[in-house]
């Protein structure tokens, strides 16, 4: 079972942040959840629980199923999380685009490419959803 976000408390958070100049987001943005992790706002707004439990869902490419709000993120070969975890809102052939954040960026808009290189979080192809 997904875990799915109300959206419309995440995008007045999202709205706000991504009308600040990019040099003023990290000073003046707001975070969410128990720290600046990535992890932290999908917990936040799903109430998905703890990583330890995450399991492996359905591949996030492709899939037309996959409702806005849906709690996403990168697992290992052994379908254990690592990496990273985002809110799911669209895509498109070239990419995905989630809300998310981390330690050094407030919660914002982000578009992830298919066929990203470097680290799973940069990579739309290593996202599934959560179960």
């Amino acid at each position: 079972m997904p875990y799915i976000a109300d959206l419309k408390t995440v995008e007045k958070i999202v709205a706000e942040n991504d009308n600040l100049i990019a040099s003023n987001l990290k000073k003046n943005g707001t975070w969410v959840g128990e720290s600046r992790e990535c992890v932290a706002v999908v917990k936040h707004f799903t109430k998905v629980g703890q990583t330890t439990n995450w399991k492996k869902g359905a591949r996030v490419k492709e899939n037309t199923r996959i409702q806005p709000g849906t709690a996403i993120a990168t697992f290992n070969s052994n379908g254990k999380y690592y990496g990273h975890a985002a809110i799911y809102v669209s895509q498109t052939a070239i990419a995905i685009t989630v809300y998310d954040q981390w330690n050094d960026t407030p919660l914002h808009t982000r578009q992830i490419k298919f066929k990203g290189h470097g680290y799973p979080a940069n990579d739309g192809d290593q996202f599934y959803v959560i179960e």
